[in-house]
């Protein structure tokens, strides 16, 4: 049967640009969620875009299908329209499974507290003379669960990197470094170090502030006390 003798396919995609719409329009804020600018992003529970992305794609591909069916009398997979229809009827019951996760923690808000877990590791790390990897290690187990995403929503944790030789602390993020790094610059002869931490700020990878300034955490070797090392 061509294209001619089917005075009803016009019908039929006019429906389903009504469902895709509807579909698209409960998806959007997973989308939107996805689309963010640079490497990096700052997303609770990315998991939670899978529905919605899925949601769109499907949309968008059946557009594309009975687009083709109408003009062009490429036919659409049988029953696709009333898939369509199916998801966006099924999606409109309940728009929560697609929405966008919900905001979480912050990594300037994580942070602050783990450098001062951190600090305590670091300085009683020193003063055993700990290896670099140990120093990583120890500095690496005080930071919190990932709060950053690649641009494939797969979750970065944050990372400890200990840099010996340095005369003060790491105030700029180092190039290919991603967001949720925290630096331990050690002094010449391991007497002294610093702790910093970098965040995404505006999209881009910083140092985090306080009050202006590089929140810079200093760690001199000791052996701690109950207290997780204050007096350090």
């Amino acid at each position: 049967m061509s294209a001619a003798t089917r005075p009803l396919r016009w019908i039929k995609l006019g429906a389903g640009i009504a469902a895709g719409a509807l579909a698209l329009r409960i998806a959007a804020p997973s989308w939107e969620a996805a689309a963010f600018a640079g490497r990096f992003a700052e997303l609770a529970a990315p998991w939670r875009l899978l529905p919605g992305l899925a949601l769109g794609a499907f949309a968008a591909a059946s557009w594309v299908w009975l687009l083709l069916d109408a003009a062009l009398d490429l036919r659409a997979p049988r029953g696709l329209l009333a898939l369509l229809v199916g998801a966006g009827v099924a999606a409109a019951s309940a728009p929560s499974i697609f929405a966008a996760p919900a905001a979480g923690p912050s990594a300037a808000t994580l942070l602050p507290p783990a450098l001062a877990k951190a600090r305590a590791a670091a300085a009683q790390a020193l003063a055993r003379g700990a290896s670099l990897e140990e120093l990583r290690e120890r500095i690496a187990a005080s930071l919190p669960a990932p709060v950053h995403v690649d641009r494939w929503l797969r979750p970065l944790p944050f990372t400890a990197v200990v840099l010996e030789g340095r005369d003060g602390p790491v105030i700029s993020p180092r190039p290919g470094d991603p967001p949720g790094t925290v630096y331990l610059a050690i002094a010449p002869g391991g007497g002294a170090g610093w702790l910093t931490a970098s965040v995404l700020e505006g999209g881009r990878t910083s140092i985090l502030r306080d009050a202006g300034r590089p929140l810079v955490r200093g760690v001199v070797p000791c052996a701690g006390d109950r207290a997780g090392g204050a007096g350090c």
